[in-house]
């Protein structure tokens, strides 16, 4: 009840980890669609569930909206769709737009997104992607993790209550997994009061994140825009090393190498003040 009144969800239910949790969905939902879309940079454990699900799965480009629209419409009439997507990419830090997605498919398309790096972050109120791109949980699944934000152990599943009945008589990863301890269900349920009752400790993060990235940008680093607190850095190989007129090793370094920096509560503010001194 926690997690529903947090996120403003009809139902949830808890698993393992949040790796196991889109197993879950994809064991429980196996049967309940005709064909799958995937994002090309979607988190291994949505690529892994995917298999579960038992029918055609198709990659689309990452984030496009076009594309997906695209693939969608080469369906049948009576294909029953679902699009598999992070709502905050470990890779890059990105945001999909789910906005985009859900105005352009069909109505019936359902949406399953692994929020693992967006729960308790992103939102108003830290509800995640769905409330940062403004979205409703209609035909919505939402996965997430309670070892990141919310710093506890263990995974959920954000849905409807006809899913999440589905989910408990049908998989096999749910009935044989053992769920979270109950220290660690205690710690995540008061994380969640916590986050629910100083949203200025979520706003600190982001505030810090945003000081790391303008001192990156000042630096004259390439420094993408995301939302929240995972930088991606795009390193050229012709930079140079420590400063030395050598170029950087072509062993070490693809053409272009793209690095995740990820900025916590406690280290933001000293990376920030080092950020200065580059």
């Amino acid at each position: 009840s926690a997690l529903c009144d947090f996120f403003g969800a009809p139902a949830a239910l808890l698993t393992s980890t949040g790796y196991t949790a889109n197993q879950v969905v994809a064991q429980g939902l196996a049967g309940a669609f005709t064909h799958a879309f995937i994002d090309a940079q979607a988190h291994p454990s949505l690529q892994d569930a995917a298999v579960f699900l038992g029918i055609p799965v198709r990659t689309f480009r990452h984030r496009d909206a076009q594309h997906l629209r695209t693939l969608e419409r080469r369906l049948p009439a009576g294909a029953r769709a679902i699009v598999l997507t992070d709502g905050l990419f470990a890779r890059d830090g990105s945001v999909p737009p789910l906005s985009e997605y859900r105005s352009q498919l069909r109505p019936a398309t359902w949406l399953w997104i692994d929020d693992c790096h967006a729960a308790g972050i992103l939102g108003p109120h830290g509800r995640g992607s769905l409330e940062q791109c403004g979205i409703g949980r209609r035909r919505c699944i939402q996965t997430l993790t309670l070892s990141k934000a919310f710093g506890s152990h263990g995974g959920a599943i954000l849905c409807d209550a006809a899913t999440r009945r589905s989910l408990i008589e049908h998989s096999r990863c749910h009935a044989g997994s053992t769920p979270p301890l109950l220290p660690a269900a205690a710690a995540a349920i008061r994380s969640l009061d916590i986050c629910r009752r100083e949203p200025g400790r979520r706003q600190r993060l982001l505030d810090r994140s945003a000081a790391v990235k303008k001192a990156l940008l000042k630096a004259g680093l390439p420094v993408e825009e995301t939302p929240g607190p995972i930088l991606s850095l795009v390193v050229d190989q012709g930079l140079h090393r420590d400063g030395h007129s050598e170029p950087a090793d072509a062993q070490q370094f693809d053409q272009f190498v793209k690095g995740r920096l990820q900025v916590g509560r406690r280290h933001a503010v000293d990376l920030a003040e080092d950020m200065k001194r580059v």
